[in-house]
């Protein structure tokens, strides 16, 4: 498996970056995980969208799903101008409502609902779900392929039950939206460096990407905060472009 940074700035992306999203390779095949503002663009330099095979959305708020709204179109003119006859699958939860319903897209798209039973298999890769601490009903994906596990923890708070469902992972990506001068009294559904750290410690993956990132806070502070809270696993710091195997 192959992991590629599309994207990794939240609620909002910042000059040249983008909002989350990431690019899974494996066995040369092509699963878009999130969708945030600017992913699109970047998706293109690297694939057709007729390589794509399926889209994952973690939860429904606008910073994760917004450029699948016009992936929809980039797949309606790839039955209009090329001949595409093949709807593009989405994964996704089934609430809120609202959002739901804008999913799916004519004979365009092929939209299927996940929660925590949902077990996939394409290919030879084994999905699984799980329900994170979020303000919407949101899950964290683990993909596995023979021995090689990698898990996105999608947006998540302090009350997620990641253990054990991402438990030594080879790639764990946990999302990291608070620097401790801004963590809230009151938990919100997110994380904050020290909450990162702990969580590192307790689910000992052999590597750690941290996302979600406020595009005005300085990268190299939340890697010292990371550091200084001491985590477990090779820590990576994202870079839109960057490419990570699992």
């Amino acid at each position: 498996m192959k992991v590629t940074v599309l994207g990794y700035q939240s609620p909002f992306p910042g000059a040249n970056s983008c909002g989350p999203g990431y690019l899974l390779e494996h066995n040369h095949r092509y699963y878009l995980i999130d969708a945030g503002s600017g992913v699109l663009s970047k998706l293109q330099q690297y694939i057709k969208f007729d390589q794509l095979e399926a889209v994952f959305l973690s939860h429904l708020h606008h910073d994760h799903m917004s450029d699948f709204l016009v992936l929809q179109y980039a797949i309606q003119m790839e039955f209009v101008m090329k001949g595409r006859t093949k709807p593009l699958p989405v994964y996704f939860p089934q609430e809120p409502k609202p959002e739901a319903s804008i999913i799916p897209f004519q004979h365009f798209i092929q939209p299927h609902h996940i929660n925590e039973s949902t077990m996939l298999q394409l290919d030879d890769l084994q999905i699984s779900f799980l329900q994170t601490d979020h303000v919407v009903p949101t899950y964290a994906m683990k993909f596995q392929s023979g021995e090689k596990t990698f898990v996105y923890g999608a947006d998540s708070g302090i009350y997620t039950s990641f253990s054990p469902f991402a438990k030594q992972a080879d790639l764990l990506i946990l999302e990291c939206t608070y620097l401790e001068k801004d963590r809230p009294l009151t938990p919100m559904g997110h994380l904050s460096t020290s909450d990162v750290a702990k969580l590192s410690r307790d689910l000992q993956p052999k590597k750690l990407m941290v996302t979600h990132f406020y595009p005005e806070y300085d990268p190299k502070k939340i890697e010292e905060e990371l550091i200084h809270a001491g985590i477990h696993g090779t820590l990576l710091m994202p870079m839109v472009g960057q490419v990570i195997e699992v």
